[in-house]
């Protein structure tokens, strides 16, 4: 769903997104990286990243 909300977001003029994901979900930490997520930090129960919205 990341990947298919990427474009619509470039399409309003969103150039990144900002995702956060619980620490414990790793399914959805790999997806966003595979997104090209930049870890920005980690806090006690989450991870947030900037993910741009421009195709690799």
């Amino acid at each position: 769903m990341l990947g298919a909300a990427l474009p619509i977001a470039r399409a309003l003029g969103i150039g990144e997104a900002l995702v956060m994901c619980d620490l414990s979900n790793v399914a959805s930490r790999r997806v966003i990286e595979a997104n090209g997520g930049r870890l920005i930090d980690v806090t006690e129960r989450k991870r947030r990243y900037w993910v741009p919205t421009e195709a690799a």
